[in-house]
């Protein structure tokens, strides 16, 4: 699950562009998640009505505080912004910093196709890996 996200994210950045608005809802979003107790980073990245959040926590969560943490993150930004469609929300450090790094790229003006490729180079084997397990589930 925790990779879908960032195939779907890579996906949409393909065929959505982002939008303006989805800044102030972007901002609005990162205050609120930096606004937990137990967040230390956050990166988010908008496209179209689907939000990926990497998060990095402080210290170390037990499985079932991280799954509630990350229930009570993906409810309250519904909230935040009720047209999202879809909210993937990791807290995997790799995952984050894939996040990071596409979100760069956007702010460098890159294409979709840039990105994809960059983080194709960078990460072959999470994105094959995950394209081949999950193929059915993007549609």
């Amino acid at each position: 699950m925790k990779k879908f996200f960032i195939c779907l994210v890579l996906l949409l950045c393909i065929f959505v562009p982002q939008n303006c608005t989805a800044m102030t809802k972007e901002s609005e979003i990162v205050s609120y998640v930096k606004s937990l107790p137990n967040t230390e980073e956050v990166t988010c990245v908008i496209f179209g009505k689907y939000c990926g959040l990497g998060i990095r926590t402080k210290g170390i969560l037990l499985k079932s505080q991280s799954v509630a943490y990350v229930k009570e993150v993906e409810e309250n930004v519904k909230k935040i912004d009720p047209s999202l469609k879809k909210i993937f929300v990791t807290t995997d450090l790799k995952e984050t910093m894939i996040l990071k790094e596409i979100k760069k790229q956007l702010e460098a003006g890159a294409s979709p196709f840039e990105i994809y490729r960059y983080v194709k180079n960078k990460y072959p084997s999470e994105l094959d890996k995950y394209f081949f397990q999950n193929y059915n589930a993007v549609k």
